[in-house]
């Protein structure tokens, strides 16, 4: 796809971005909840915060799981996005899965 200012065509070509959304922690400050599952007006946070990537035009969404891994993958997999577990969660290991 070209550039929108040069009408689809030209010397600039659209690049493919992307995310990387962190949700791997162990909510050890809000009692051993995950973060990214208390919801807004009914909303896991974590469902929009990849609406809000969507509209923001990311072309492809990573979600690093860690803690909680099962319950956060239930709440995402109707969002097209990929997903990366690490395998023995503890701190530092999500941004290398990432």
């Amino acid at each position: 796809m070209g550039c929108i200012l040069k009408g689809g065509g030209g010397l600039y070509s659209r690049l493919a971005v992307g995310a990387v959304l962190l949700a791997a922690g162990s909510g050890s400050r809000m009692g051993q909840r995950p973060k990214s599952l208390l919801e807004l007006g009914g909303v896991p946070l974590i469902r929009r915060q990849l609406i809000a990537l969507s509209g923001a035009g990311m072309d492809e969404v990573v979600v690093v799981l860690g803690h909680y891994a099962e319950r956060i993958e239930e709440a995402v997999k109707s969002f097209r996005s990929h997903w990366c577990a690490t395998p023995t969660p503890m701190r530092g290991k999500s941004l290398r899965c990432a």
